[in-house]
């Protein structure tokens, strides 16, 4: 959680009039623990064999804030755009990796 609000308050102060999209399969958890101070959507009706659409809709967008999964990185990794903000976790199995592998060199990793 804790990452979460420092990024989403990156976010914030970064960008003006913010709007938040959340993708999640866990709709619960989202609705129950992430609090953001604006504008929120939650995405979640492109499930199973329909979640490349997520990934495509990601693509599109200037910024990101991202989870600790492959899943989450190839949104920003199609759509790469050296002025957006991109905050990526320092956690998990990125940790015993070089960043490079994982985060290109303008991504904000807290």
């Amino acid at each position: 959680m804790e990452y979460y609000r420092k990024a989403t308050q990156i976010m914030i102060e970064r960008v003006s009039s913010p709007q938040f999209y959340v993708f999640s399969d866990n709709t619960l958890w989202v609705k129950e623990s992430l609090q953001i101070d604006a504008i929120s959507h939650l995405v979640d009706n492109n499930r199973a064999a329909a979640s490349y659409i997520d990934m495509q809709l990601k693509s599109h967008y200037k910024q990101h804030i991202i989870a600790d999964s492959s899943f989450n990185r190839w949104g920003p990794w199609m759509g790469d755009c050296p002025s957006s903000i991109v905050v990526a976790p320092d956690a998990g199995f990125a940790s015993r990796l070089s960043p490079g592998d994982l985060f290109h060199t303008h991504w904000e990793v807290i």
